[in-house]
Formats: C-alpha cells, structure tokens, sequence
C-alpha cells in the first residue's frame, strides 16, 4: 500500500538547495534557481533548480509558477510542467520576460491593419499606439537561490480504457468550452 506522505530520495546538484515548504499546510515545495540569469524582455530561458529525485510511482510532481512572480513579468512559460516518476535528470524550470510592449512589437507589427478593432481596443489599455512606445528595457534578473516556481506531489491514477460503441448521455453532453455560460468576446 502506497503512503499519501511519500519518502522522496533527492539528489542535489552544486549549489542547490533542498526543496522546502514555506509554512505548514502549503501544498508547494519550493524550487530556487542555481545560477544568476539576466532576462531581457521577451525572453526565454530554462532555469536549473539543481534537483532530481525519485519520484515514487503512484504519485507526478507538477512543477506551477509563483504567483508573486507574475506581479514582477517573470511568467513560467508553460503553465505546469510534469514531472514523472520515472524520470531522473535535474528539474528546470522555463521562465520567461513577459513585457508585452516588446512582443506586441516584435510579433504583430501588422495588427493595425490586419485586426483594427483589436487594434483600437489595446491602444486604449495602453494609452496610445503600442507601436509608437519604446519597448520596456527593464530587464528581469534571477539570482542564485531565488524562489522560481513550486513542485506539488500529488498521487495519481492510471487508468484502463474500454472501447464502446456509445457513451452514457448526461446533462453536459458533448458540450465543451462555454457550454457552463462563458460567452464568447468579440473585439
């Protein structure tokens, strides 16, 4: 029988730190980064947190980003990464400079003509032409032992599937995204 509180056998790397929980009762471990990286605007990076472990089966580890990082434009550039219990190499973490002047600049120099509502409706949350602005130089830096996302272990279950000609209706039915109310925006 497989406990819910599992041992993890952890190997850290030079200049790593063991996973920690900040108070009692979070559901994420901690993960710092083991080196200093500058990340200028729109850039993207994997991070080395300096930690492997033997994740038992039965259970994933899902690294998620730190909300408070967010707040500064350092975004994970996945939303979650799994981690299986097979797999041994070091955990990274992908973290990237999410400045939006830049990437607007840089990906959608044509949106003015091509989306003109769309258009409209930015320069107005932005206070002008985003094409006229100078892209924010603000560059993000990590330094070594820096929070950079958490690991969450959680048990999961493998399932067996069964081919059938036709599946049980229910009030959902094949109704997928809106069909709980979320309307759809136009620009």
């Amino acid at each position: 029988m497989k406990t819910m509180y599992p041992t993890i056998p952890t190997v850290l790397g030079e200049g790593a730190s063991m996973p920690t929980y900040a108070h009692e009762g979070d559901a994420g471990l901690d993960l710092c980064a083991t080196e200093d990286v500058a990340l200028c605007p729109g850039e993207y990076r994997m991070i080395g947190s300096g930690v492997s472990m033997a994740i038992p089966e039965g259970f994933v580890g899902l690294v998620v980003p730190r909300s408070g990082l967010g707040c500064k434009g350092l975004v994970m550039k996945h939303d979650l990464g799994v981690i299986d219990s097979g797999y041994r190499g070091e955990i990274k973490v992908p973290l990237y400079n999410n400045n939006p002047q830049l990437v607007i600049a840089e990906r959608y120099p044509k949106a003015k003509a091509r989306f003109p509502r769309a258009y409209k409706w930015l320069c107005d949350r932005m206070g002008g032409e985003p094409f006229s602005l100078v892209p924010n130089e603000e560059v993000i830096f990590v330094r070594k032992g820096d929070r950079v996302a958490q690991l969450l272990i959680v048990p999961v279950a493998q399932a067996t599937f069964v081919q059938v000609d036709t599946l049980d209706e229910t009030e959902r039915g094949d109704g997928s995204f809106g069909s709980s109310g979320v309307q759809s925006r136009r620009l």
